[in-house]
């Protein structure tokens, strides 16, 4: 071949999972990945439990993000919560979210785009939306690609540009 894979040196497995990776977080000292379509949490000797199921093609990377108390995974086009007191994941099924290409929490709410609109969650339940509470990244008509947030302000980044918005 005309190269080949060097490994990172220092590097060391740790847990071999459901499939493929498709993106994790640290989260309360906890590791948490999306391996194939489930959540599951790699433990520090390697083992590796099953949480649920988040869907979304196996080719395609995840976004997470956390509050206080849940974890937010964005996968395929949908939006799941994990709540560890419950353990429970539930996927957010309100009409109004439409469809979630990426999620970040700030100032007590997630909020996730669509691609052309920013989405909020509402503040006392995070699996109710608003539609009058509906943003736009408008400095220019280009696709928002991602959502960062950096210093509690968001940034929308956008296919040409990047536009910044605070609460």
């Amino acid at each position: 071949s005309n190269g080949f894979l060097r490994p990172g040196d220092g590097i060391v497995a740790n847990g071999t999972g459901p499939g493929i990776d498709r993106g994790g977080i640290e989260w309360n000292g906890i590791c948490y990945r999306v391996m194939g379509t489930s959540l599951v949490r790699v433990y520090s000797d390697g083992t590796v439990a099953i949480l649920g199921d988040v869907g979304g093609p196996t080719t395609q990377l995840v976004t997470m993000d956390y509050s206080f108390d849940l974890l937010a995974i964005a996968s395929g086009t949908r939006l799941y919560y994990w709540n560890p007191l419950t353990s429970t994941l539930v996927q957010v099924t309100d009409p109004d979210l439409g469809i979630v290409l990426d999620v970040v929490w700030v100032d007590g709410y997630f909020m996730t785009t669509d691609g052309e609109s920013l989405i909020v969650t509402e503040l006392t339940d995070p699996t109710q939306v608003n539609p009058l509470k509906y943003g736009a990244s408008e400095a220019d008509p280009d696709p928002v690609v991602a959502l960062l947030k950096l210093r509690n302000e968001i940034y929308a980044l956008n296919r040409h540009t990047i536009e910044v918005f605070d609460n």
